[in-house]
């Protein structure tokens, strides 16, 4: 590792690209397979898994490395990125941020958006339906209340208005250091740039795979999927407020509930919209109501999807892709 040669050996007369990405993913097994084949006997693709986590669910290490956040941060690894003749990152995630940020600006840098590591970056509340809007608003006043209150016992209160200044800042300069971008659908590029000042990243058209690819990605048997007699409803994909869940419970609390189970993923997302949709869930279809609150692992929840004849996916942005394909 000394020398940087661990991560980076430069091959003669070949593209070399370096693979970044903190996700556990089967999308990110799909992107070595197709970058391979691609660039079969002309690109050398390198592939990193960045992550702390001693088990991996998803992704091949047989294919792609792991390294630990810590060595993905230190000063000898960020420096072979200059090496490559293009980095790309899937999915900008914060330890990603953290590395473009050390990094020089001769690397050539290619993101690759999953939609969740770029609408961070714009306030759109018009993704947002009334009642989940409000929600939303009074979870995020009496968290910033918390948070800010306990940033003044830390820093004091006359730098909290530098802090965030500082952070927008920050983000700025990430992400004009990005000379490439390929979100998920391709009219979100200009979507992006019409919000974000001077985004100079250019747009390529590109993603994981196709449908087929998908489902074989899952390891789906189609067959066993749709011979189901279950009549369960599936409603969201997360506790992320985008899910719109207030709206999407009212609509079906005219069905009679007794007959079905409401599934409902809150595994990750926003944990302060965990106990607002869990109450709202109990008061609408009481026992008959499924908060999916702890991770599950992927056979298990493709048999929950498997009993479900409905899904109710209320978002008004591209969203929850993977449940999406299984459903179909």
């Amino acid at each position: 590792m000394e020398n940087g040669n661990k991560y980076n050996k430069k091959v003669s007369s070949m593209i070399n690209i370096l693979h970044l990405t903190t996700m556990d993913s089967g999308f990110v097994n799909m992107a070595y397979k197709q970058f391979n084949e691609a660039g079969e006997n002309l690109v050398n693709n390198k592939f990193f898994y960045i992550s702390n986590n001693d088990e991996t669910k998803h992704i091949d290490l047989d294919c792609i490395e792991k390294i630990n956040s810590k060595k993905a941060t230190n000063k000898i690894f960020i420096n072979t990125l200059k090496n490559y003749d293009a980095v790309v990152l899937h999915m900008l995630t914060d330890t990603l941020i953290e590395i473009v940020k050390k990094t020089e600006d001769n690397v050539n840098f290619v993101w690759i958006g999953w939609s969740g590591d770029y609408y961070r970056f714009i306030n759109n509340l018009e993704w947002f339906l009334p009642k989940t809007k409000t929600s939303m608003l009074l979870a995020e006043k009496s968290l910033k209340s918390k948070l800010k209150s306990y940033i003044k016992t830390i820093v004091g209160e006359e730098n909290i208005k530098y802090i965030k200044r500082k952070k927008i800042i920050r983000d700025m300069k990430i992400l004009n250091k990005i000379n490439f971008f390929a979100p998920v659908l391709n009219n979100e590029f200009n979507f992006i740039k019409e919000n974000i000042k001077d985004f100079r990243a250019k747009f390529i058209d590109w993603n994981y795979g196709n449908l087929e690819d998908s489902l074989v990605m899952e390891n789906c048997n189609l067959d066993d999927i749709i011979d189901t007699k279950e009549t369960n409803i599936l409603i969201g994909n997360s506790s992320f407020f985008i899910n719109n869940h207030i709206e999407a419970f009212n609509k079906i609390e005219i069905l009679d509930s007794k007959n079905y189970k409401i599934f409902c993923p809150l595994s990750y997302g926003n944990f302060e919209n965990i106990e607002i949709v869990k109450k709202y869930g109990n008061e609408k279809f009481g026992k008959n109501f499924y908060p999916l609150c702890d991770f599950i692992n992927a056979n298990d929840y493709k048999n929950v999807i498997k009993s479900c004849s409905v899904v109710v996916m209320n978002h008004l942005n591209q969203q929850a892709l993977g449940n999406i394909v299984i459903a179909m």
